[in-house]
């Protein structure tokens, strides 16, 4: 009975333990976007993608700390062989405008899925620390 007890109380002490090691999630917003159909379907991808990650969180007000990820251009789609291929430049910086990165991928269309994964994956390497 005891033993049933201390292992009770041990659960239920490392349970507290780890919910307090989680981290803040890190704020991103959207600054420059180009409006044309083809960004807006990248941007709706990866906010969507940001709205599930346990990372970073999508946010508004350009607060201090914020990652901000624009696209300079508009994202270009180019057919090859019946297949539509996206061709993105995004840029990540501070609210301040100091630039961290500019970066640039492609992915096919119907694998937008893989543009939204390296988007995330650098918006997570440049995202300040809370």
């Amino acid at each position: 009975m005891c033993r049933g007890a201390v292992l009770a109380g041990f659960i239920v002490a490392s349970t507290g333990a780890s919910a307090q090691e989680i981290p803040a999630r890190r704020p991103v917003e959207f600054a420059a976007v180009p409006a044309d159909a083809t960004t807006i379907k990248l941007q709706d991808a990866l906010t969507a993608a940001l709205k599930t990650s346990e990372v970073l969180q999508l946010s508004a007000g350009k607060k201090p700390g914020t990652l901000m990820i624009s696209f300079p251009k508009p994202v270009e789609a180019r057919t090859h062989m019946g297949r539509t291929e996206y061709l993105y430049r995004v840029e990540f910086h501070g609210v301040n405008g100091r630039l961290f990165e500019r970066g640039f991928g492609s992915c096919w269309s119907d694998e937008i899925g893989t543009c939204v994964f390296n988007l995330v994956k650098m918006a997570n390497r440049y995202a300040p620390q809370p």
